[in-house]
């Protein structure tokens, strides 16, 4: 299954979803790998990975959150894959045709972390 880049995109009622085919490419860092068409895409419209963190795991699964930029915007999303070569779960394999991503912001955060005293 492939996809025109300029519908990969769509916003309805002030939400964000990107197209499922799309989201797979994204989560593996091959953005626009199944794209029909480039004619009408700009480079910047291409999804750069700013983090992909694994957040929890089960059994069966690691769950991952994901922070990509497209253009001068920036998304969240969640997913989930097999833990081992023996599970078949892909990225959003269960979720349909469009996936709902949520628009993010950087925000620099100060935060404190408690280290080792220093001997004198």
């Amino acid at each position: 299954m492939s996809y025109k880049m300029s519908e990969s995109i769509k916003e309805k009622d002030g939400k964000v979803f990107i197209a499922n085919k799309r989201m797979q490419d994204i989560v593996r860092g091959n953005d626009g790998d199944h794209a029909e068409d480039f004619e009408d895409t700009e480079f910047d419209e291409f999804a750069e990975t700013v983090y992909n963190n694994v957040e929890d795991t089960s059994r069966w699964s690691v769950h991952y959150e994901q922070v990509f930029k497209i253009g001068e915007r920036y998304f969240r999303t969640f997913y989930s894959e097999g833990a081992t070569e023996m599970q078949a779960e892909s990225p959003y394999e269960y979720d349909g045709e469009w996936i709902e991503v949520t628009e993010v912001v950087p925000k620099e955060v100060t935060i404190t972390q408690f280290v080792p005293k220093e001997s004198r």
